[in-house]
């Protein structure tokens, strides 16, 4: 097909286009949204996981908690592994993500905490906090259907802070 056929055929189209349009067969709101995007804002925590990081604010007020964390933002490939085995490790951590972090005045990250509900895996979770321990950071689990009391988060949290310190030390 030669470039003239192309071209008459691109402007038949841009006709035929035009007067749907002009008729009201096509919207140019509806264009608009086809064309945009397919994403919407969301909110970063179920209404459990709320209510318990409220729980987690009123037991370590002292202490940072981010919510949702990417587990690339607290970990890092030791190095050594080269190209392929940096990139394989980092491709093992890099889409997970961490319930709540705990993290000191300088954001230094103490422990996880994760809030298990009846989605979560054992093994997968064993794995995700092996990665995680072999950095030296404590996962503390909570189950969804039974939530500890601020008093007894506290005590966990604080314990877990304790040893991650006597590691450091």
């Amino acid at each position: 097909m030669d470039t003239t056929k192309i071209a008459i055929g691109l402007v038949f189209g841009l006709i035929a286009f035009v007067c749907l349009v002009k008729a009201g067969v096509i919207k140019i709101e509806d264009l608009r949204a086809f064309m945009a995007p397919p994403y919407q804002a969301c909110t970063i925590l179920t209404d459990n996981e709320i209510h318990f990081a409220g729980l987690l604010r009123q037991a370590v007020p002292e202490y940072q908690v981010l919510p949702q964390v990417s587990f690339g933002a607290f970990l890092r490939v030791k190095s050594g592994l080269g190209p392929s085995g940096s990139t394989t490790a980092f491709n093992k951590i890099s889409s997970k993500r961490a319930d709540f972090v705990v993290c000191d005045h300088r954001y230094r990250v103490l422990c996880i905490v994760e809030l298990d509900d009846r989605t979560h895996d054992p093994d997968k979770d064993a794995k995700r906090d092996s990665y995680t321990a072999a950095a030296g950071l404590q996962t503390l689990r909570f189950q969804s259907r039974s939530k500890p009391s601020v008093e007894a988060l506290r005590r966990a949290i604080t314990d877990a802070v304790e040893r991650a310190k006597l590691k450091r030390a």
